[in-house]
């Protein structure tokens, strides 16, 4: 059943989930904005939006259901539970595949460049990286560079990022040019029509990826924005 407004509940919604980020996450708020500027431009190309709820043992999750044309795309959050310190944010993207009983998944990592001429990882950064790596078999990092306006957006797959992090010897800062960066680059709508478009992503059990986005969440107390599509 369509709900009246919803489009601009959403909205609200996305907004909302932004502004308690940035009360209280520390130490690094715009890469939760720059997530949810990608969950909102992907909502905002559907035609029709309604909520739904899936049913769980003790309770029914709300979920955000897109439509547009012959695609539907679902949004939900997983939170590593009350009273944690968010240590950040990250976004995954699922669709059903070829495959019987199996789904495609996508993970994405958000880095800035906070208008420099290189992308920093620090100690804690480079632990993230490979815990990212670790857990995801199909992950990318997507680099905003804010030399640009607007800012550039560059999507690139983990190995991609790897090969630009080995050579360096540097154990507690890595400063990648932008420029680098760039050579990989691809796109958000190159990016966005190949999941949409293709069976891309590591295949898993539906079951087998919520525990793994659970158990990923509680381990690094990051949350993590879901978008998936059941076609």
């Amino acid at each position: 059943m369509s709900l009246p407004n919803i489009d601009e509940d959403v909205v609200e919604d996305i907004r909302v989930l932004i502004n308690g980020f940035c009360d209280f996450h520390e130490a690094y708020p715009n890469e939760n904005q720059h997530i949810f500027r990608h969950v909102l431009d992907q909502v905002q190309q559907f035609d029709r939006t309604q909520m739904e709820y899936i049913q769980n043992e003790k309770s029914q999750e709300p979920i955000w259901k897109f439509e547009r044309k012959n695609l539907t795309v679902y949004k939900r959050v997983f939170h590593p539970g009350k009273g944690e310190h968010i240590t950040g944010a990250d976004f995954v993207l699922y669709k059903k595949v070829s495959s019987p009983g199996k789904i495609g998944i996508t993970a994405v990592q958000v880095k800035r460049n906070r208008g420099r001429r290189y992308f920093e990882f620090d100690d804690r950064a480079i632990i993230q990286f490979n815990k990212f790596i670790k857990s995801w078999k199909s992950a990318y990092y997507l680099f905003v560079d804010e030399t640009f306006r607007p800012p550039l957006d560059c999507f690139l797959a983990v190995s991609e990022l790897h090969a630009l992090i080995s050579p360096y010897t540097s154990t507690k800062s890595i400063k990648i040019p932008n420029a680098d960066i760039r050579k990989y680059c691809r796109g958000a709508y190159s990016f966005y029509k190949l999941f949409y478009d293709c069976n891309r992503g590591s295949k898993q059990v539906l079951n087998n990826y919520l525990n793994l986005a659970i158990s990923y969440v509680q381990n690094t107390k990051r949350v993590l924005i879901e978008l998936f599509t059941d076609i």
